[in-house]
């Protein structure tokens, strides 16, 4: 595990594992930074996006997480690429694994979209603002701890 700290000699991450540069989808032209996160039994890549905001979760996904419009906090409208999407916000544990020092266990507002064609984005607002993340490319390493 790197030394990484903050002035006061706190460590600033108390976790790391291995992320990946590649297409949020088939075709994109632009790499993505995906991770992998848990999400109760399941475990799946998602986007870091540090302009987005949420957790936001296929619809299919969503349902075997049972996430559904009746257990929802509420009813939101996002802007997605330009694109105003309804759907359903909840609250649920997210789990980064760690490959060196400590698994990171959160909780994030999630939203679950009416449709939805892309993978699972972490979005900044109500999901990675909870965290500390440094990225080191090179290694295609993601540091993490609680913020």
């Amino acid at each position: 595990m790197s030394r990484l700290q903050l002035p006061s000699g706190e460590p600033f991450a108390t976790g790391e594992c291995r992320c990946r540069l590649g297409e949020a989808r088939s075709g994109d032209l632009l790499t993505r930074l995906l991770i992998p996160i848990r999400l109760g039994e399941i475990t799946t890549d998602a986007v870091l996006d540090t302009g987005g905001a949420y957790l936001i979760l296929h619809p299919e996904l969503a349902a075997e997480l049972g996430l559904d419009r009746e257990s929802g906090l509420s009813i939101e409208r996002v802007s997605v690429r330009g694109n105003a999407i309804d759907g359903v916000l909840h609250r649920f544990p997210v789990t980064i694994p760690a490959t060196s020092g400590d698994t990171l266990t959160f909780e994030a507002t999630v939203f679950v979209p009416s449709h939805w064609d892309l993978p699972t984005y972490m979005g900044w607002h109500g999901c990675l603002e909870r965290l500390r993340i440094a990225v080191d490319p090179t290694a295609e390493t993601l540091f993490f701890g609680p913020s």
